[in-house]
């Protein structure tokens, strides 16, 4: 397998696991008094935006390592958001917490096949039009 199509199984996979902790936590805050509070409202609002942009990231990613990577990016950090959101607004929730729990240990249970920072390098480098093999990793 390519390490480009390894980086997306790997977001996908991080998507999958905020998308489970959205799902969580509508539906534990659903039919409850917070749910008519502004704060819930807001805090499902950017979880469910977060998600829809992973999902149409990771739907139209070309299959090169630094695209691929420019996703990862993203839906690493927003993944964590969401999760971060759903064991905020279950905190008092003891069901709740706990399979937010299991999904923050998902989150964190498979590193990623292409560390961070190379990542980071190889997406910066193609924004910046710097061939990554004809240079060094960093001066």
């Amino acid at each position: 397998m390519s390490d480009s199509i390894a980086v997306l199984r790997h977001a996908t996979a991080q998507a999958a696991v905020a998308r489970e902790a959205y799902a969580v936590t509508v539906r534990h805050v659903t039919g409850r008094p917070a749910a008519r509070q502004p704060g819930p409202q807001f805090a499902v609002a950017g979880m469910r935006g977060a998600l829809d942009t992973m999902t149409a990231l990771l739907d139209r990613t070309p299959d090169t390592l630094a695209a691929a990577c420019t996703t990862a990016i993203f839906v690493d950090d927003a993944a964590e958001r969401v999760v971060t959101a759903a064991e905020r607004l279950l905190a008092a929730d003891a069901e709740g917490a706990a399979r937010l729990a299991e999904l923050r240990r998902e989150l964190r249970a498979t590193p990623p096949p292409v560390p961070d920072d190379r990542c980071h390098e190889l997406a910066g480098k193609a924004a910046l039009g710097i061939d990554p093999d004809a240079t060094p990793r960093w001066l």
